[in-house]
């Protein structure tokens, strides 16, 4: 068996096209993320030091009331982060960047992190 000949395709074929660039969108929806994510470091840090606050006042706390008095003080805090959350990042011009659930994810990591970091820093002076 004989190897077949290829037949040669037209250049125009294989000529590649990128598609149009919008550098303005890119760099509002570039900038809508970093406000975003200030927004969720901000809250994760009055959210760390809310927990942390709370661990400090249950050191005063009669023993079998101290991790209730914490449980309360981090619940309390969440609420309150979640109850401004969207308000705050609808000021700050993140509500375009938010719309899709990966957007919400990292917003959820940096607060995450930045809570973790902020009540880490807590324990270790409480």
């Amino acid at each position: 068996m004989g190897k077949r000949k290829e037949e040669a395709k037209p250049a125009a074929d294989d000529d590649f096209v990128a598609p149009e660039f919008n550098q303005e969108a890119f760099a509002r929806r570039e900038i809508a993320a970093f406000y975003g994510t200030a927004v969720a470091m901000g809250l994760g840090l009055l959210l760390g030091a809310a927990s942390g606050l709370a661990l400090g006042a249950s050191n005063w706390a009669v023993d079998g009331s101290r991790i209730l008095l914490v449980i309360l003080g981090i619940y309390a805090s969440s609420a309150l982060v979640a109850y401004a959350a969207r308000p705050l990042f609808a000021r700050a011009g993140a509500q375009e960047a938010a719309q899709e659930p990966k957007d919400f994810l990292g917003y959820g990591f940096w607060m995450f992190t930045t809570w973790l970091a902020v009540w880490i820093l807590f324990l270790n002076f409480a």
